[in-house]
């Protein structure tokens, strides 16, 4: 796979993980609070993938990364359904790689338009 469609494939694969977490309380029983943790960190980890599509940075990811070790952290803290539960640690293993991924991928690229530019 090329480096640059490989780069933008874990960027979708985040911000649409990003975008499960923010539209799971419409299908999942969770407290207000765990509701209003889902949108705020969803959404942030759905901006920082499509960030990443656009950027060389690789600063989105890692905001990324530290957004998927909180899904990991509030699946726990969080009142919420068991499903809830499960949902957001699933969404906290796929969003990490998918970071990572994407981080990994961001360099390689960055590496490859460096070394064509010399």
């Amino acid at each position: 796979m090329n480096k640059v469609v490989q780069k933008r494939t874990a960027s979708v694969v985040v911000a649409l993980t990003g975008l499960w977490v923010a539209f799971s309380p419409l299908m999942l029983d969770m407290s207000n609070t765990a509701m209003w943790n889902a949108i705020i960190a969803g959404g942030l980890l759905a901006l920082m993938g499509a960030a990443q599509l656009f950027l060389r940075s690789g600063i989105p990811s890692v905001i990324g990364m530290l957004v998927a070790v909180w899904f990991a952290l509030a699946a726990f803290v969080f009142d919420q359904s068991t499903a809830a539960m499960w949902s957001l640690g699933a969404a906290a293993v796929v969003g990490f790689v998918a970071s990572v991924w994407d981080e990994v991928a961001a360099l390689d690229v960055s590496h490859q338009k460096v070394s064509h530019s010399l």
